[in-house]
């Protein structure tokens, strides 16, 4: 498939849809995304039927409130979070390649979802065009909170580890917010268009459990 927007995708998948979204602050950018209407939480706010954020970051959670004192988000740690309801998304963007132990992570959600429950995921591509010109201009870029990198087979093998089978999978293109780098970001968008879209900037993967429930 052509590669997608990713939060237009995640806005398509979620419109309508009881959503849990995990890392819903964003933090350290929750301020900087809030400011600049790029935030998702708020982006999926727009669509969803009902959203609950959960997010392990004090601050980022308060600015939320402050923002948005009608939003439901809470402060928790994902793998220790008791759900309220039945769930129709488990919304997980650009988080578990943050996390020590992901396998951890996706089991306790497995924990939170029913029969119908779709678990939606986005991280950054371990074969990302861009991350390999860097390479090759002996440069790497890492958030300093990132743990680990994916591409769409291992995350696949790690998801069906931790009991949850892959039903989509698509990738995203990242465009820039300056005119030099939405002019960067527009030419590697045309190489990845030639060459593959396998080596879009990230990965979006759409899984479900066949053993949901409090005994997963």
């Amino acid at each position: 498939m052509a590669l997608c927007e990713r939060v237009s995708f995640l806005k398509d998948l979620c419109r309508g849809r009881r959503v849990l979204h995990l890392g819903c602050a964003d933090w350290p950018y929750t301020k900087e995304r809030l400011a600049s209407g790029r935030l998702l939480h708020s982006a999926i706010e727009s669509v969803a039927k009902s959203q609950i954020g959960v997010d392990l970051s004090q601050e980022g959670v308060e600015l939320l409130r402050k923002f948005a004192p009608a939003w439901d988000v809470r402060c928790v740690d994902a793998n220790s979070f008791v759900p309220d309801f039945e769930y129709d998304i488990i919304l997980c963007s650009e988080l578990i390649e943050h996390m020590e132990n992901p396998g951890l992570l996706l089991r306790s959600i497995r924990k939170w979802a029913h029969c119908n429950s779709q678990l939606v995921l986005t991280t950054p591509n371990a074969y990302a065009l861009k991350a390999s010109l860097r390479a090759l201009a002996g440069r790497e870029f890492c958030h300093p909170d990132h743990t680990v990198v994916f591409s769409s087979k291992t995350l696949q093998q790690l998801l069906k580890k931790c009991g949850w089978d892959t039903t989509q999978t698509a990738y995203y293109h990242l465009s820039g917010h300056s005119t030099i780098s939405r002019m960067l970001s527009g030419t590697v968008w045309l190489l990845n268009f030639i060459c593959s879209d396998r080596m879009g900037d990230g990965l979006i993967v759409v899984a479900r459990t066949d053993n949901p429930g409090p005994e997963a």
